[in-house]
């Protein structure tokens, strides 16, 4: 037996993004599993400008680093974030992804992508993350936490959004 309240909810359907750069907040995350054992996180990514939402992938393997790399460049400075040092041991939990990303905003280009590839049938995707010219310095993080320092950014530093 399964108990359900019905909410009345509407079609969440995502529409279909033109190609293009946009400003994006990430509106919320998921961990999980891709069908090959490999970890990723699902980023809720929200377009205000188009009344709008993407969710987007990031697989955690060694071919696919750069990708958190850049997504790290891209958002973590609109909370204030500064980058860990290259070569940092970072676990990537709850709390990291809420202090890091959750409710940052960012650049993005999206571009259609067929999939599965030879179907004809198109679908969004992020294609690129635009690193923020106002990113701190890179410092020290301790394993799973970021140090004081790595919150540290001149308060006059401007967001561009």
């Amino acid at each position: 037996m399964i108990n359900y309240t019905y909410t009345d909810a509407e079609n969440v359907s995502r529409r279909p993004i033109d190609p293009g750069e946009y400003r994006v907040k990430i509106k919320g995350f998921e961990f999980g599993m891709a069908k090959t054992g490999t970890d990723k996180l699902d980023l809720t990514l929200v377009f205000p400008d188009i009344d709008n939402e993407l969710i987007e992938s990031v697989f955690f393997t060694a071919k696919s680093q750069w990708k958190f790399d850049l997504v790290l460049k891209c958002f973590g400075p609109s909370k204030k974030n500064a980058l860990p040092e290259k070569g940092t041991e970072i676990t990537v939990n709850e709390d990291f992804v809420t202090k890091y990303l959750l409710g940052a905003i960012g650049r993005v280009t999206v571009d259609d992508e067929e999939y599965p590839l030879g179907s004809g049938n198109t679908r969004s995707r992020v294609k690129a993350y635009h690193p923020d010219e106002t990113i701190a310095k890179p410092v020290k993080m301790t394993v799973g936490k970021a140090t004081q320092q790595a919150n540290e950014m001149d308060d006059d530093e401007g967001i561009p959004f």
